[in-house]
């Protein structure tokens, strides 16, 4: 049923990057040496129209919205010794393109090597990046049709570049949207066979844990988003946001020579006792004692305008025991962002208020202050 994601698939993908060697012998994958300037990124490249109309090689990688950001941690090996394993080339199956071959993997070594060259003044590279071009058809179709797969197993090596958990958790939203784009649900069966899938290609460089929970995590993230709930995962857009409906109510509110801000996502668990020890250590230092702490409650993962009202009253619980505890308010003020209904920000009244329509107690737990 999701032949897609079976570890027989995988299985061929790594019997194809074994028998390389066999497939130069038989003539079906060519060697070759190219130089930096006949590939061309659209994403690091698009402003260089001379390049564009020279270069017969576009790279096309899973990991290159990420290359500009990375590539000069990892380009001290490669100008050491050079590219030493061949990059993977295709030719291109799209007779409209410009480019009439595709870089499957390789273009964390090829970028890294252009910026070398350009840091050194060579006007004129070289053609010494080994590549392996895939010169027979049905080969090639072999590898377009199991491109990530190869991508996320092959993991660019030399200098070696793991996936990193962005670029992972990109490739599974991916794959989850293409499985409900055919009208596929994200059931326990269906994740009983991606998560193996998923496991395999990066079990060289992370735990079957670590994946497990980077699936879990973008589940929940497609949940949030189908939600009536707005989430706020981006923390600039979140911040940019707190601070505008802040000024609303008090530009004071974010002058930090009269308030501490915290920001509580109060769906990560043991974050609101970390914050409580935090403030507490900071109302200690006799510097601090004129500013004042301030909170500013939202969710990442609640999905259901109950339990996230619920979530944020039993916070509001807590902090009133430990403030009586204390004979002190830890937090002089406390905010909660609109989720719902995008108003800006909201007080405990108002959370209490739209919390009474469901009309259910409240369980707090016992709060425990380290």
């Amino acid at each position: 049923m999701y032949s897609r994601y079976s570890l027989e698939r995988l299985q061929k993908v790594k019997e194809f990057l074994s028998n390389r060697e066999d497939y130069i012998e038989q003539g079906k994958i060519e060697k070759r040496d190219y130089k930096t300037s006949d590939f061309y990124n659209p994403m690091v490249d698009g402003e260089n129209t001379d390049l564009k109309a020279t270069a017969f090689c576009l790279m096309d990688q899973i990991r290159s919205e990420e290359i500009s950001d990375i590539f000069n941690e990892k380009k001290e090996s490669v100008k050491g010794v050079g590219i030493q394993i061949p990059v993977l080339v295709i030719p291109m199956n799209d007779p409209s393109s410009q480019q009439k071959e595709r870089l499957i993997d390789g273009i964390t070594r090829v970028t890294a090597k252009r910026d070398i060259e350009k840091e050194q003044g060579i006007e004129s590279p070289q053609p010494d990046v080994p590549v392996h071009f895939v010169a027979c058809p049905k080969l090639a179709d072999f590898v377009r049709a199991h491109k990530e797969e190869i991508q996320n197993m092959l993991n660019d090596p030399l200098p070696h570049d793991a996936n990193s958990k962005k670029t992972a958790k990109d490739w599974i939203r991916g794959e989850l949207k293409r499985h409900r784009e055919a009208g596929n649900e994200i059931t326990e069966d269906f994740l009983k066979i991606f998560r193996p899938y998923v496991q395999e290609q990066y079990k060289n460089n992370r735990t079957r844990k670590t994946i497990n929970g980077w699936i879990s995590e973008v589940v929940n993230e497609i949940d949030v988003d189908n939600s009536p709930i707005t989430n706020y995962r981006e923390k600039g857009l979140r911040e940019t946001k707190t601070i505008a409906d802040l000024k609303k109510i008090n530009k004071e509110l974010v002058d930090p020579e009269r308030f501490k801000r915290y920001g509580l996502n109060i769906s990560t668990s043991g974050m609101l006792e970390k914050l409580i020890g935090t403030e507490l250590l900071r109302q200690t230092i006799p510097e601090q004692k004129n500013i004042e702490a301030s909170l500013v409650m939202h969710s990442e993962k609640h999905t259901s305008e109950e339990k996230l009202l619920k979530s944020i009253i039993s916070v509001y619980d807590k902090l009133k025991r430990l403030d009586k505890l204390l004979g002190r308010n830890v937090f002089h003020t406390i905010f909660v962002m609109d989720q719902v209904k995008n108003e800006g920000m909201l007080s405990e009244d108002q959370i209490r208020e739209r919390y009474n329509r469901y009309s259910k107690p409240i369980e707090v737990p016992l709060l425990k202050v380290v």
